[in-house]
């Protein structure tokens, strides 16, 4: 992912808990999705977040509350 200032590890996590529900949805029935293996890499900052990260409580759960939010906004 890239952004001109770059991302914030919170920023990266929505992606990351998207990609692991997104995952469990499709293929889990097939396959283990790994928390760990759900990594989100922000190329200008050299910085990295998986879902494990968000499961650990290292970095909040924003995805559904920024859902919400954009979801409101009319």
């Amino acid at each position: 992912m890239a952004k001109l200032e770059g991302f914030k590890k919170p920023e990266l996590g929505i992606f990351a808990e998207a990609l692991h529900i997104y995952l469990s949805a499709n293929f889990a029935n097939g396959y283990h999705v790994s928390a760990q293996n759900c990594l989100i890499v922000d190329v200008l900052n050299k910085e990295d977040v998986n879902y494990q990260m968000i499961v650990d409580k290292k970095i909040p759960s924003l995805l559904f509350e920024t859902l919400e939010s954009i979801k409101n906004t009319r």
